[in-house]
């Protein structure tokens, strides 16, 4: 096995938004230092983000450390983020990366800064 960190053209962290009005819930996507992904749903994505690196928040990423956000959605409630998280995970690999590939493009206007 290779000690090299993987290959990666899509490391990206999209900006956490928080309302006043309602908790927002975000389903994400992460990669991990071996070249995995990794995905979740939380109501604090900074803080679930931090514990994935100090080992805390998962049994899969523990081991996988670091581990990088390289996607986030917002989602209205911890139903959608559970559902959508559930179809995220059901898709083949290959189908994720073309996701997150064709995601970067999509969002990449967004990461501007003054936006």
């Amino acid at each position: 096995m290779s000690s090299k960190k993987p290959k990666n053209s899509f490391w990206w962290v999209f900006i956490y938004c928080e309302r006043n009005d309602r908790m927002i819930w975000n389903v994400y996507i992460l990669r991990c230092a071996d070249g995995t992904l990794y995905t979740g749903i939380t109501n604090n994505l900074n803080r679930r983000v931090a514990r994935h690196n100090q080992g805390n928040a998962s049994k899969y990423t523990r081991t996988r450390r670091p581990v990088c956000l390289i996607y986030v959605e917002l989602q209205p409630d911890r139903t959608a983020a559970a559902r959508r998280e559930i179809e995220i995970k059901s898709w083949p690999r290959a189908r994720k990366e073309a996701f997150l590939c064709n995601s970067k493009k999509l969002s990449s206007p967004a990461l501007k800064k003054g936006d």
